[in-house]
This record gives C-alpha cells, sequence and structure tokens, in this order.
C-alpha cells in the first residue's frame, strides 16, 4: 500500500495494525478538502457528529474514496444505519447458516486480486471472513462485488461488499470480518491491502466541484 491513508473514528486496534505493517496514516482533517484522499473507516467512528459526517461526504462528492469497513460505523442513537450516505440507506439482515447454508459469491474485481474470486466462495478459505449480517433494500450499487443467496429452505439475498458512486467519489460497504480477523487470517490482510490500493486511485486527480 503506497498511499497515505486517512484514518477516520477511533479503532485503536486497526490503527495499530496499520502502523506495525508499514501502512503510512493520517487523521481525517476537519474543514474543507485541499486533495482527494483514501478514506478508512473502522468500526467507531464519530457516529453523534453530524457535522462530521457533512465533511467526510463533501470529502467523498469531491472525488475521495471511503471505505466502511463495518456497518456499525454508521450508528447514531438507536437508528443502526441513521449515517448512512445513501439516499436510500437499505436495511441490515440476518443470514445465519446451519444445515442448509446461503450460497455466498464473489465477482473478479480488485477487492480480491490475490484470493480466488468469480463464483462461490470457498468456506475452506473464507469461513472466518463471512459473517451473519447482509445489506438488503439498497438500490443497485455501481459495483456489485459481493453477495449471497439463500434458496435452501427459505428465500433471501443480500449484499456483503459493493461500491457506490457518490458524485465524483466513492462508497465502499462491507460485511466482511476484515477489523476482526487481522492478526489472525491472512485472507483479512488481503482484503484489506486490496480494499486501500482500490480507494486510491484517482488521488492523484485534483479535486473535482461539488
Amino acid at each position: 500500500v503506497e498511499t497515505d491513508v486517512t484514518l477516520w473514528g477511533d479503532d485503536p486496534a486497526l490503527t495499530k495494525w496499520l502502523e506495525g505493517h508499514g501502512i503510512k496514516t493520517h487523521p481525517l482533517a476537519a474543514g474543507d478538502p485541499s486533495k482527494r484522499e483514501a478514506i478508512l473507516i473502522g468500526r467507531v467512528p464519530l457516529a453523534e457528529d453530524a457535522a462530521a459526517w457533512r465533511g467526510l461526504v463533501r470529502q467523498i462528492a469531491q472525488g475521495s474514496t471511503a471505505v466502511f469497513l463495518s456497518p456499525n460505523a454508521f450508528k447514531a442513537g438507536t437508528n443502526a444505519l441513521a449515517r448512512v450516505p445513501l439516499a436510500n440507506k437499505g436495511n441490515l439482515g440476518t443470514c445465519r447458516g446451519w444445515l442448509y447454508r446461503p450460497d455466498h459469491w464473489t465477482k473478479r474485481h480488485p477487492i480480491f486480486d490475490g484470493l480466488p474470486s468469480g463464483g462461490l466462495m470457498d468456506y475452506t478459505l473464507y469461513r472466518n471472513m463471512i459473517t451473519d449480517v447482509w445489506w438488503k433494500g439498497l438500490e443497485v450499487p455501481n459495483e456489485l462485488v459481493a453477495a449471497g443467496i439463500d434458496a435452501s429452505f427459505n428465500y433471501d439475498a443480500g449484499v456483503l461488499l459493493a461500491v457506490y458512486r457518490l458524485g465524483a467519489g466513492r462508497i465502499v460497504l462491507n460485511t466482511f470480518s476484515v477489523c476482526e480477523q487481522l492478526g489472525q487470517d491472512p485472507v483479512a490482510e488481503q482484503l484489506l491491502r486490496n480494499l486501500l490500493r482500490y480507494a486510491s486511485v484517482g488521488v492523484s486527480q485534483p479535486l473535482a466541484d461539488l
């Protein structure tokens, strides 16, 4: 990861891992953005600060990419998805597997570079990464990277990882257990590095107009 990553929110374990692996970081600056950035949001952002969220969305709209590693980032008060910066915020569903489990799949995409992709996910490799949460009711994403279908007992489906355009920038929504598995499962490290490389594409371009 060659880009200096912008961190937003207080996730000490994530910050420690990035610093320990030579990935340069700096906090998200308040006020108007001065350049495009690759922004990483962990599990515990400044959820109650509406002004800070407006600043983040303005930064994305002018060309930055924000990677949300967990749906927990959007909670405000009792509303779990209050801060999702989309017109249609959707909802979070549960996809617990037992004897009959959902089928999770990925497309071939830069976020899965170096990992098996382009079909059903191999549970031998991805078993620690797949959570029992997926996004439901969202509008069709600009890039649907990974999703799941449960057609074994009942029918259900949901999004695991997707990219949405917001102005000149992008929002990455993720449900994979990246933060929780850092330092324990190498797939988490590969996914995080891929996410950061993907978010850094285009950061050298000038800011777009709002």
